[in-house]
């Protein structure tokens, strides 16, 4: 575990540094779970982490990124250049190569979580919410 805290200057949100000091002791097949987003928004929109994260891609690392709890469309979301990075059909669509995951409800029909991002980056939904924390706190 590697956290994106970073103590000299009491500042988190350090993820391209934690992601690079991930990359000195993983091998090709680990998992990388990224469990972060940068102000309800998956922390790759940021072009370090972004770099970072598909530089452990590249290395043959599995990085499973968090979408965000936003509710947000993210193929409306640009970066500073007013580009369309996370939107699949836009030219300026930018692949990380990471497994993009969102937030489902707990209860039947398993529903995106209300306040889970959405866009057609991501590839695939996970339990989120009261589920989640319930496993959390059993299997301590």
């Amino acid at each position: 575990m590697i956290s994106h805290y970073e103590s000299e200057t009491n500042t988190n949100g350090h993820v391209a540094d934690a992601i690079l000091a991930a990359l000195d002791v993983m091998s090709p097949s680990d998992i990388l779970l990224l469990e972060i987003q940068n102000d309800f928004y998956t922390t790759g929109i940021e072009p370090a982490d972004f770099d970072a994260i598909r530089l452990a891609v590249s290395n043959g690392i599995i990085v499973i990124e968090d979408i965000g709890n936003g509710n947000y469309n993210l193929d409306n979301v640009t970066n500073e250049e007013e580009e369309k990075v996370l939107n699949r059909n836009s030219p300026d669509f930018q692949d990380s190569a990471a497994i993009m995951v969102g937030a489902l409800e707990s209860s039947l029909p398993h529903n995106r979580a209300s306040f889970s991002n959405y866009d057609s980056r991501i590839d695939c939904y996970a339990l989120g919410g009261e589920y989640y924390n319930y496993w959390l706190w059993r299997f301590r």
